[in-house]
């Protein structure tokens, strides 16, 4: 009897070993086991690590979606201002072209002249590097005189400048850029953690934002059309960076 007590305590005394071995999960109330990963210096169980870095992986999608729809915003709030513009304002951009527009959009005059160089060569078929450095400095020059040659169709020719002002100061690729980031990160995503409950609204987001990006380089339709597009853009990413933005935000 002596023998078999002595036998269970010693197994007791081993499993109890055991355990004080073990690290557990660093969660409030979780008792699993920690798995072998220091990625964030304190140890997490397998389900709550995968949580944590599904989070993680979330907030840097989210943060390049978010910096391309800020971009974005702005782009399609000039190529608005520039139609509006372009309808309501004729005689003062017909009189004084570059100057005009600069204090409509946030845009600034040197921007736009880099712009109206960009909407003669697409105007014309041609490449922009083409255009020589002594034609170039005419066409600024002379901005109210090219803004009259397009008088039938200014607005066009008005969002033209535009795009090809954020063509030539570098935001359409940095936006490009962005949203191919983000892309690749989902890409992963979609592979690692298509569960989480996040990827969704981060999937809605960044589709939007997107669609919304390909219409501003090619807006289409009458005026009121395009407001309507652009206000139902608008309001579709807002319900996303709402929802996002309390999850990620800092």
């Amino acid at each position: 009897m002596k023998k078999i007590t002595a036998f269970l305590l010693a197994v007791a005394l081993c499993f109890s070993l055991c355990a004080c071995g073990k690290t557990m999960c660093s969660v409030e109330g979780c008792k699993n086991k920690a798995v072998d990963d220091e990625t964030y210096g304190e140890p997490y169980c397998a389900q709550h690590l995968k949580v944590k870095k599904a989070f993680d992986a979330s907030g840097a999608v989210y943060e390049n979606i978010n910096s391309a729809y800020e971009l974005i915003e702005e782009y399609a709030s000039d190529i608005y201002d520039a139609w509006l513009a372009g309808i309501y304002d004729d005689d003062e951009i017909l009189e004084d072209g570059i100057d005009y527009l600069a204090g409509e959009l946030s845009l600034t005059k040197s921007e736009l002249e880099e712009g109206l160089i960009y909407a003669i060569a697409s105007a014309t078929n041609s490449d922009v590097s083409d255009i020589t450095a002594s034609q170039r400095n005419d066409f600024i020059q002379d901005s109210n005189i090219i803004f009259q040659v397009f008088e039938d169709s200014l607005f066009s020719f008005c969002v033209s400048v535009v795009n090809g002002a954020y063509e030539a100061n570098g935001e359409t690729e940095r936006v490009q850029r962005l949203l191919d980031e983000a892309k690749t990160q989902m890409r992963e995503m979609s592979e690692k953690y298509s569960d989480y409950e996040h990827y969704p609204a981060l999937k809605g987001y960044y589709t939007t934002s997107s669609s919304f990006f390909d219409f501003c380089q090619n807006p289409t339709g009458s005026f009121d059309q395009m407001k309507t597009t652009v206000e139902n853009y608008k309001s579709t990413a807002r319900d996303y960076r709402s929802d996002l933005d309390y999850i990620f935000g800092d």
